[in-house]
Order: C-alpha cells, then sequence, then structure tokens
C-alpha cells in the first residue's frame, strides 16, 4: 500500500502535465541535458531513462489513442458530395489548402534537414579521426594479452582515447539536441497550423465532421526529440568490448 502511495505522488506531476495539453508543458517536462555526459555512473544512467521512458510511453498512447479517435470520425462521416466537382468551391479550397500544407512541410523539413546534416557529417568526421587509431589500439592489447605482455599502459591509452572520443562526440551531440530543441519552439506554431489545416481539410471532405486535432504533428515532433534524448548516454565509454578491470 505505501508503495502505491509512493508511485502515484511520483506520477502526480506527470498527470497533471497531460492535463494542461499543451506543446509548451511537454517541452518543460523533457530534462535538460545532462553536464557531463561521459562520466556517468549506471544509476545516474538508468534514471535519465527513467524519466524520460513514462513521458515517451504516454506521449506514444495519447497519439494512438487520437488517431484510432479521428478514424471513427472518418468512418462514421459522410462524404461530401460537392467535393465531386473538381471546379467547385470546395474541391478549390481542398485543393488550396493541401497546397498550404504541402508548403508548411517543406519549410519544416528543410529547416530541420540543415540541423541533420550538420549532425550527421560531425559525427561522420569523428569517425575518420578514431576508429583507425582505436582499432589499431585494441590490436595491440589483444596481441600483448595473447602474449602475456603487461597491458596496464595500453588499457590507459585505450581509456584516454574513449574519453576523448566520447567528449567531442558529447559535444556534437549536445549542439545537435539544442538545436533540435530550438527547431522546436520555432517550428511549434506551424505544427499547429498543420494540425488545423488537416481538421479543415477532413471538415471540407465529410459532412458533420466534428473531430479536432488536440495533439497531432507537434507532439509526434516532441516525441521524437524525447527518443534522441534518450540516446544521449550512448557514447559513453567502456561498452564492455575490452575488460578493464
Amino acid at each position: 500500500m505505501r508503495t502505491t502511495c509512493f508511485l502515484l505522488i511520483l506520477l502526480l506531476p506527470l498527470c497533471g502535465l497531460i492535463a494542461q495539453n499543451t506543446p509548451e508543458e511537454y517541452l518543460k517536462w523533457l530534462s535538460p541535458l545532462p553536464e557531463n555526459i561521459c562520466i556517468q555512473t549506471p544509476e545516474a544512467i538508468a534514471k535519465w531513462s527513467d524519466s524520460l521512458n513514462p513521458l515517451i510511453d504516454r506521449m506514444k498512447g495519447v497519439l494512438l489513442q487520437e488517431n484510432n479517435d479521428w478514424e471513427d470520425a472518418v468512418a462514421n462521416g459522410k462524404f461530401n458530395m460537392a467535393m465531386a466537382d473538381p471546379d467547385g468551391p470546395a474541391a478549390a479550397r481542398g485543393r488550396s489548402l493541401n497546397e498550404k500544407m504541402q508548403e508548411l512541410q517543406q519549410k519544416v523539413n528543410v529547416s530541420f534537414l540543415k540541423i541533420w546534416t550538420v549532425y550527421r557529417d560531425a559525427k561522420v568526421n569523428l569517425i575518420i579521426k578514431y576508429d583507425e587509431p582505436f582499432n589499431e589500439l585494441t590490436r595491440e592489447y589483444t596481441e600483448a594479452q595473447t602474449a602475456g605482455r603487461n597491458t596496464a599502459e595500453l588499457k590507459e591509452r585505450i581509456r584516454a582515447m574513449e574519453m576523448d572520443r566520447c567528449e567531442e562526440m558529447a559535444h556534437i551531440r549536445r549542439d545537435y539536441l539544442n538545436a533540435y530543441r530550438g527547431f522546436l519552439y520555432e517550428y511549434m506554431p506551424t505544427f499547429v497550423r498543420q494540425n488545423e489545416i488537416k481538421d479543415e481539410v477532413n471538415r471540407i471532405q465529410y459532412e458533420s465532421f466534428e473531430f479536432r486535432t488536440r495533439y497531432g504533428a507537434w507532439l509526434e515532433h516532441i516525441m521524437k526529440f524525447a527518443e534522441e534524448l534518450r540516446l544521449v548516454f550512448d557514447d559513453a565509454p567502456d561498452s564492455g568490448a575490452i575488460d578493464m578491470s
């Protein structure tokens, strides 16, 4: 009973957040990036994941339910016969809205592609910089271990290279995630507008269509960002490939 009450207390802030249903509240709920990505205990890494997983699961559930409700509204809708006239005002308005949607999506795609390209290119350059030297060190370590030689110096060199690589990658990932967060704030009105356009198109296509998208595009983007945040410790040293004990 005491455990159940404790869990309910922990979930109360999240429940309050969900009830408000605003993009700003979802974004505020996402934790700021850790100060040090490369030196963390397993407990701290697990705590980071635990801070994100319930929110990601909740977002997935909200989006799934909303999509199911939308499908029900479409299934129960009566097709607007005015749409059958390609030269009529309904069809013309539908085309105009679809063009606007494509225009907005193109702006979103171009903006995010710039952020992603910088991140991708920086990662590729880092791989080129470290892969060959690191592989050479691990070969030397394996040969020394097989020959029964002392490997302490090689272990330290491997540790140092892993840490250098992690710190550089952490900087790259931090820049990417900060730019990603900024992109979300900048384009949040666009995502909301996309939801509105989608609903308006449906109201033109179907008579008595009352469904309103409350989450849709903006929550999908926040969820994708949260999933990227969950990977923040993926580059931490000591992957277990070499026994450093």
